[in-house]
């Protein structure tokens, strides 16, 4: 659910909003669009070793390229086979993601906090012969590796060297450097534009109230759930986008693909407990926060009225995303701030 708080927050006038000329019909469509035209720094940002390093486009798109020609040639990977990713958000969960999609395979994700049953079930539902997990889902993982004939290759998020058959997924892309040649990365194109819209795209497991359930989504279901963001709320070249939180939820990653396929706004992963501090830090455009964390800073400065909200995420911010769907309360809770509308296609 994405949230625009608008009767504070006015465009001023002297900003030129640009929207995407043509919105492809496949989100890796717009994933190769993206790569040849923006006008942008970093299309993502990270903050190591105390500072925000800036990634731009052509690192990513070499990343995802050199990803997905290792997994096809040393995992035999195909068009529609299914990959898990189990790790909390972060900008490694996004370039493999991507990197999946692309080859025409699908990602299958599921929470890194929601349990050994979880991950068990999602195993045996969707047979995926490669995961790439953080280290706190590891262990469950490999003692199921046996017992699922399809499972074949484990890559770490974390770890810095091969152990026990788990590959470090910094060496998988130093590895994977060696294949990249034009002629690959031209071939790693063409499967990409051919993805047509109904092609499976990504099984997308999420906790509610309901406890953990999929959400399988299509390519070209994918770019209409975030079309209404690209052209409704158009990004401005300079952009910076702040987004944190434990999880990779759909809500998180759905935005995610509209930063980076818009071509101007730079995403930038923040770290969970450093929220405020960062966006005092970057003062980003945009916000996109679990609900705690935004009913914490909104509940604080209620009385203060929608200017206070601007000055706690850093005085620029003009549009404000939740991870998740907002509960009644915190829906009351905003719209007695500003005036809430809630885009019901994310």
């Amino acid at each position: 659910m994405f949230l625009y708080i608008d009767s504070f927050f006015a465009e001023p006038r002297d900003r030129e909003v640009s929207p995407l000329n043509e919105i492809p019909d496949t989100l890796n469509r717009l994933y190769l669009q993206a790569m040849l035209e923006h006008d942008r720094e970093a299309v993502y940002s990270e903050r190591t070793g105390g500072r925000w390093i800036k990634h731009p486009d052509w690192r990513l798109d070499r990343s995802v390229i050199r990803l997905a020609l290792f997994m096809e040639s040393r995992f035999g990977l195909q068009p529609g086979d299914r990959v898990l990713i189990s790790a909390p958000l972060g900008p490694e969960w996004f370039l493999t993601d991507l990197a999946v999609m692309a080859s025409g395979a699908v990602t299958v994700a599921v929470p890194a906090g929601a349990g050994q049953d979880a991950h068990a079930g999602a195993l045996l539902d969707h047979c995926p012969r490669v995961a790439f997990a953080s280290a706190e889902v590891l262990s469950g993982i490999q003692s199921m590796r046996d017992s699922l004939s399809s499972f074949e290759h484990l890559v770490s998020f974390d770890a810095e060297l091969e152990e026990d058959g788990v590959l470090p997924f910094a060496g998988v892309l130093d590895l994977a450097g060696t294949m990249d040649t034009p002629e690959r990365a031209q071939q790693f194109r063409a499967v990409a534009r051919g993805t047509e819209p109904g092609q499976i795209a990504t099984v997308h497991y999420e906790r509610g109230p309901q406890g953990l359930q999929s959400e399988e989504l299509t390519q070209g279901e994918i770019i209409d759930r975030i079309r209404s963001h690209l052209t409704e709320q158009p990004a401005v070249k300079g952009d910076t986008a702040y987004i944190a939180g434990p999880e990779m939820t759909i809500s998180a990653r759905l935005a995610l693909y509209a930063f980076m396929g818009d071509g101007y706004t730079t995403a930038a992963f923040g770290v969970p407990g450093r929220e405020v501090a960062d966006c005092e830090e970057l003062a980003p455009d945009k916000v996109i926060l679990p609900q705690a964390v935004l009913s914490g800073i909104v509940s604080s400065g209620e009385k203060a009225g929608g200017e206070f909200v601007r000055k706690a995420f850093g005085g620029r911010v003009r549009w404000i995303g939740c991870t998740e769907p907002l509960d009644t309360d915190a829906v009351h809770r905003f719209g007695g701030i500003s005036a809430v509308a809630a885009d019901g296609a994310v």
